[in-house]
């Protein structure tokens, strides 16, 4: 019993961030990816879906990580010169 209240509380919650998210990606006042993300969060122990959307937004975010800190390097590099 316990159980099923904790899931149909994360499938709950993680659905309304999501939709707050989806709101806030129309509205400039509220960051929308915040509460995508946090919607993903609590959703992805028990939603495959969820789970897998969730690897893709942090697999995306470590690469323009990536992206941002070697693009600084060849900047610092071409003023060094």
């Amino acid at each position: 019993m316990k159980r099923t209240a904790l899931r149909w509380f994360r499938l709950t919650a993680g659905s309304a961030l999501l939709l707050l998210g989806f709101v806030g990606g129309f509205i400039p006042v509220l960051q929308g990816w915040v509460f995508v993300l946090a919607g993903l969060g609590l959703m992805a122990p028990e939603s495959r879906r969820a789970r897998r959307a969730l690897d893709w937004a942090r697999a995306r975010v470590k690469r323009d990580k990536a992206d941002v800190s070697s693009t600084a390097a060849s900047r610092e590099k071409r003023t060094d010169e």
